[in-house]
């Protein structure tokens, strides 16, 4: 049994542009229902500027179970129409539901650069014209990364000149002088000359000495 990441990767992409969907689509109609679902079950009203849908607005939780559910319906959809092996649907199943969560968090986002796509085209349709150009915009562009290289050239060279010249200052000092460490004995004092041990007296000599004497 083996599974194929180009099939599983596509899938995922799919998962993720009908997340997205979905939460346009909520935006667009799914509030109205909504709102009204929420005032007829709710003794105080939602207020008239509150934007919440069913996706849109809601904690990242509830977007999470509401993406479980909306992949395990559309997971239902795909495995009815194609024919793939266990595990290639097992995984497909799993990554659908980050997918279609991470395409409801996105969707918002996706959504208006759909709606301001008009003022896109126009701009870019009027540049393709001559009517508008963007060559003021170019230079200033220019200057200003100009500008920002030599300041962050400048400051580079003068953070390598700090460097040698602290190197430079630590090379001229002399090395510390080092003395030798005379190792101190428990009893003396560093510096004074070991005293001499004296022997124990024999008590057998000092016998003999006497009775010699005698």
């Amino acid at each position: 049994m083996h599974w194929n990441i180009e099939t599983i990767f596509a899938w995922f992409v799919v998962f993720f542009g009908l997340g997205a969907f979905w939460l346009i689509f909520d935006h667009k109609y799914g509030e109205r229902v909504f709102r009204i679902g929420y005032n007829w079950t709710h003794r105080n009203p939602l207020p008239a500027n509150a934007e919440i849908g069913f996706l849109s607005a809601q904690p990242w939780r509830n977007q999470f179970s509401r993406a479980f559910w909306i992949a395990t319906v559309q997971f239902g959809a795909l495995a009815y129409l194609t024919h793939e092996n266990p595990l290639t649907y097992l995984l497909i199943w799993v990554c659908g539901i980050v997918a279609t969560f991470l395409g409801i968090l996105s969707g918002k986002a996706i959504g208006k650069a759909f709606d301001n796509s008009d003022v896109v085209f126009d701009t870019a349709e009027k540049v393709s014209r001559g009517e508008i150009s963007l060559k003021p915009q170019y230079e200033m562009a220019k200057e200003a990364v100009k500008d920002a290289v030599a300041d962050a050239t400048a400051k580079t060279l003068d953070a390598v000149e700090a460097v040698k010249n602290t190197a430079k200052e630590y090379l001229k000092k002399p090395a510390p002088e080092v003395k030798p460490v005379v190792p101190a004995c428990p009893d003396q004092s560093v510096g004074e000359a070991p005293k001499p041990v004296e022997p124990e007296p024999d008590p057998y000599a000092a016998i003999n000495k006497y009775a010699n004497k005698s």
